[in-house]
């Protein structure tokens, strides 16, 4: 048995509660969310070749590129109906 088995099982006996669920995909949708995340990025790198505002490799310019990260999760997690509060766990522990 995997320790996180273990863990969980324990944590069954020990409370009564099952665990927290942790966000599970199904295979269709693996990778998937990484592709639209990639995605977002390549279309704001378009613009800002085009642009160059904010400064490529100023503070500005990460930020950005975390955000529209962010977002592109959020959207993935949205359209394919996992609960906001899910998803905003999901990316807190990717920091």
């Amino acid at each position: 048995m995997n320790t996180d088995k273990k863990i969980e099982k324990n944590q069954e006996e020990s409370t009564g509660l099952n665990p927290v669920q942790k966000i599970v995909m199904p295979p269709s949708n693996v990778g998937r969310e990484d592709q639209a995340v990639r995605w977002a990025i390549n279309n704001f790198e378009k613009w800002h070749n085009v642009t160059d505002v904010p400064p490529k490799h100023c503070g500005y310019y990460y930020e950005i590129l975390k955000c529209i990260e962010d977002a592109a999760r959020i959207g993935f997690g949205v359209a394919h109906d996992q609960k906001l509060k899910d998803i905003l766990k999901h990316i807190k522990r990717a920091v």
